[in-house]
């Protein structure tokens, strides 16, 4: 009964935690300006693209042709530029990046090379931000 009990506690602290992480990332969406996201995403992004561009060298293995990248705001022809020049050097060929742009995300952008996931949102910001501070207060 016990094991049950903590499996329930667990479980509803994790629903919690994600919900908290939702409810977070809206407020922040609904506060920020268009010019204060903006900056925001623009940071996020160039985060990403540079630790992309750190990989361990070509990964012919992602067969995918199109590389979808998902942004609040349209990318820049100098992101853009950059995205394929490292997403073909680390795919060694040519690939295709196709965008779309979501307003669910509010800064930042996640990619996705076939099923292979690089989240660089705001949403996931935070949801590491939180696990971090659950470990500090645990200490």
């Amino acid at each position: 009964a016990e094991a049950k009990r903590e499996r329930m506690r667990v479980s509803l602290v994790a629903e919690m935690e994600e919900k908290a992480v939702g409810l977070a990332s809206d407020i922040l969406g609904r506060v920020f300006t268009a010019a204060v996201a903006q900056s925001i995403h623009a940071h996020l992004i160039d985060e990403l693209i540079e630790e992309i561009g750190k990989s361990d060298g070509p990964r012919p293995e992602l067969e995918t042709e199109t590389v979808e990248v998902a942004v609040p705001f349209p990318l820049t022809q100098t992101q853009r530029e950059r995205m394929n020049t490292i997403f073909s050097s680390n795919m060694a060929r040519s690939v295709n990046v196709k965008e779309i742009i979501d307003g669910e995300i509010v800064a930042g952008m996640v990619v996705r090379l076939g099923n292979v996931v690089l989240d660089g949102s705001l949403k996931t910001k935070v949801k590491g931000m939180l696990a971090y501070v659950r470990e500090s207060l645990s200490r």
